[in-house]
């Protein structure tokens, strides 16, 4: 058990109704991101948040027109995750499930007129966040050259490519901006196919960006053989799921991308965690392109438990294009609110 979620597994919790609200948003990519508010009713004016996002954009098309999800209870923290447990969610279910727990804990902490940190006894810090961003078709750096002509200090977490060229990873090491290099290397299966692995270009540019985290590479011989000098800078995002699956790799990381949703559960993000401050392993926040309380919900995280990572966290205006002004840049000072993190990112 772990003692974060002894802290939390106890908080009251009242749902009478659960209210949907689909969001959209283009990227600057093009394409358009939607996902969907989940908002928990106590039935005395309480409110919980939490947002939901599948990648699949029919599933958040489909809940137009139909009934809210069926949820009501009055109990615990703990009480209602168990109710959970007995709900069938579409695709990609777990994104579901931490919608409504991290509904539940929102409204939960409201009730009780409280924030996370309160709870949990730690203070809220200033969160230093990177700008995830992928370089497109034929692997160009101007895209990040244009985001800094914006956020002049931003730093970066970058998309992988099998497009990626010497001349790609030079320009990225003349750059000095990358903070983490997210291979993509888990992601062979279903609609989202990642890059290739690719030896050659692993051993390169971990060579070519020596103080970044390599994300998610695919391990296979050739790979273990670019990357054995390295393997102190691998870490992982997509393969967490649970605390047993961050137990089952070998070797043992020394930092893990923290993505909530992942974890379906409080609980289970909470057991993950405790372990890595326990043992030693860095983190640092996943981000889902939330569009609204998801990301400052991680924002909220990060500024409790790893203020200090290369955290994708950065306000969705980052997403824009082009800028409105200038972004806020990093740190984001911390918001003392009631509830599970602040009603806006």
């Amino acid at each position: 058990m772990s003692s974060s979620w002894t802290r939390l597994r106890d908080l009251d919790v009242r749902c009478v109704r659960v209210r949907l609200e689909v969001r959209s948003s283009r990227t600057a990519a093009g394409w358009v991101r939607r996902t969907t508010l989940v908002a928990l009713e106590d039935g005395e004016g309480g409110v919980g948040i939490g947002e939901d996002v599948t990648y699949d954009g029919d599933v958040h098309a489909a809940r137009a027109g139909r009934e809210p999800i069926d949820l009501r209870h009055e109990g615990t923290l703990a009480s209602l995750s168990r109710a959970l447990d007995g709900f069938a969610f579409a695709r990609e279910g777990e994104y579901t499930r931490w919608a409504l727990e991290s509904a539940a804990l929102d409204l939960a902490l409201v009730r009780a007129g409280r924030n996370l940190g309160d709870v949990l006894g730690l203070e809220r810090r200033p969160v230093r966040f990177v700008v995830s961003q992928g370089l497109g078709r034929g692997a160009n750096v101007g895209v990040l050259r244009e985001v800094l002509a914006a956020a002049p200090d931003a730093r970066f977490k970058i998309d992988f490519s099998n497009e990626f060229t010497e001349a790609t990873v030079r320009a990225l090491a003349d750059l000095g901006r990358v903070d983490v290099l997210d291979l993509k290397g888990h992601y062979r299966t279903g609609a989202f196919r990642g890059p290739e692995p690719d030896a050659r270009l692993y051993a390169a540019i971990a060579e070519a960006l020596p103080d970044a985290w390599l994300e998610d590479p695919w391990i296979d011989d050739a790979t273990r053989d670019a990357l054995r000098p390295h393997l102190a800078r691998v870490t992982y995002d997509a393969p967490l799921h649970s605390l047993d699956d961050l137990l089952a790799i070998e070797p043992a990381p020394r930092c893990i991308n923290v993505k909530p949703s992942r974890f379906a559960t409080v609980r289970e993000l909470c057991a993950v965690v405790d372990h890595c401050r326990s043992n030693g392993v860095a983190m640092y926040a996943g981000g889902q392109f939330e569009l609204d309380r998801g990301r400052a919900q991680i924002q909220e995280l990060a500024s409790l438990w790893y203020p200090d990572g290369p955290n994708d966290a950065a306000p969705p205006v980052y997403n824009r294009r082009p800028f409105d002004g200038r972004p806020t840049a990093s740190p984001l000072a911390p918001q003392d609110v009631s509830g599970f993190g602040p009603s806006a990112a």
